[in-house]
């Protein structure tokens, strides 16, 4: 914070600190007392603070002169670049764009926030395209165009929770009834490990030990490359006795295969190509996600739009196009299954049978690879016996069993009121 300083004429000086050195406040002035000093420096010290101050100039410069050096230097993975890509031009770019650094304010950044909510545009979205805004500006920050970031304590949207979709061991059956190899030992092992799908499709036998699964990689479907699993969390699975048949079954002669697969691993991850995949696809690539998505569907079922008529149409825009009000409707496969559920939500199912069997919510973290056992609390109201400690504990605080008395407000049915109301009358001679 701001200090005073005191000259040999006995005069004072306000005095800050910028980039780490000292400097006079206010160059050429001078004050007759401390106090005063100390408050001048407390405010230069606040404007120093502000976005641009460092460099006046700097903060001249536009956000749509910013983004293009900002945007050359981000290292990110390719499926971010790409939605980051669309939130700039759709959202921030006509906003921003044409505004200087300086400009950019707190309370205008909270407005534009305010108004993607109003637009309809869903929380979630919302939230990523704020983020992505906010990390161009911290980037102009860490390059000395703007002193702080404006968008911190922005207030923004809150997402409601939604209900998560767990399978039943019933509906685990009827789907694998109707599912060839290796389709159904996929389903198996997703509700069986909790893995994501990227995780699976990176599965390499040599991974898979007598007791446990190693995830170490994972697939990334949109780009055919291997990556590091999410949040670069490596960790064991342990392997379950269905699972582990599952994956036995599918060994030909009871021996694990030889080689390698058919996909380039990147040096930058540290995973050498030691045996091939679990789950090949051709030429012993990671099998192709859009594959078991149609045999899932088939048995599982898909969403369709449909118009009101109920005719069919493989897409949304050909719906509307031909009605307005067109829907998408939920249509069960062969397994008869008539709630929605998606790939993703066996994953769900696994955290489900985990609590149920008496797991806890840090072990069940570390099983699916969450960074924080705060993402895992979407499950805590799965636990089993989560309150029983409550109702131990409150046991017998409750009123007693008897009879309440009869409370003064509460007044005789009607026609005891007119007999005691006669009767009182009579004895009054009226």
């Amino acid at each position: 914070m701001g200090w005073a300083e005191q000259l040999p004429s006995k005069r004072w000086r306000a005095m800050i600190r910028v980039a780490g050195d000292k400097r006079n406040a206010t160059p050429g002035k001078t004050y007759r007392t401390e106090a005063e000093a100390r408050r001048i420096a407390g405010k230069e010290e606040d404007k120093q603070r502000q976005p641009g101050a460092h460099d006046p100039r700097a903060g001249r410069t536009t956000w749509g002169q910013w983004a293009p050096a900002w945007w050359e230097d981000r290292d990110v993975a390719p499926r971010t670049r790409r939605s980051d890509a669309s939130h700039i031009n759709v959202h921030v770019s006509p906003r921003w764009s044409n505004v200087a650094l300086a400009e950019i304010s707190r309370e205008s950044v909270q407005r534009w926030v305010r108004d993607m909510e109003r637009s309809g545009m869903a929380p979630a979205h919302v939230i990523r395209v704020f983020h992505t805004f906010s990390a161009s500006l911290h980037a102009a920050v860490d390059a000395g165009k703007l002193a702080a970031n404006p968008c911190r304590s922005v207030r923004l949207p809150r997402i409601p929770q939604a209900d998560e979709r767990y399978l039943t061991r019933e509906e685990v059956e009827a789907i694998t009834f109707y599912l060839d190899e290796p389709w159904r030992s996929i389903v198996l092992v997703l509700c069986g490990t909790g893995l994501r799908w990227g995780e699976l499709a990176a599965l390499h036998w040599h991974r898979v030990d007598h007791d446990r699964l190693h995830v170490g990689l994972a697939w990334d479907t949109a780009n055919l490359l291997y990556k590091a699993p999410k949040d670069y969390e490596r960790r064991d699975v342990p392997l379950l006795d269905y699972v582990d048949d599952a994956l036995t079954g599918l060994l030909k002669g009871g021996e694990r295969p030889r080689g390698r697969c058919g996909a380039e691993h990147p040096r930058g991850l540290g995973q050498r190509c030691r045996s091939p995949l679990v789950f090949p696809g051709r030429e012993g690539a990671p099998i192709p996600h859009q594959t078991f998505k149609h045999h899932w569907q088939r048995v599982v079922g898909s969403w369709v739009w449909h118009d009101r008529k109920g005719t069919a149409y493989p897409t949304k825009m050909a719906a509307l196009a031909n009605d307005p009000r067109a829907e998408r409707l939920w249509v069960p496969g062969l397994a008869g299954i008539t709630d929605p559920v998606r790939i993703h939500d066996m994953r769900h199912t696994f955290a489900s049978w985990y609590l149920h069997e008496g797991g806890t919510l840090p072990e069940l973290a570390s099983v699916m690879g969450h960074h924080s056992v705060t993402v895992t609390e979407r499950y805590a109201h799965l636990q089993p016996n989560r309150f029983a400690t409550a109702r131990e504990r409150m046991a017998g605080t409750g009123p007693r069993k008897q009879l309440a008395p009869r409370l003064p407000h509460v007044l005789p049915p009607a026609e005891t009121n007119v007999a005691d109301l006669a009767s009182r009358r009579r004895s009054e001679g009226a």
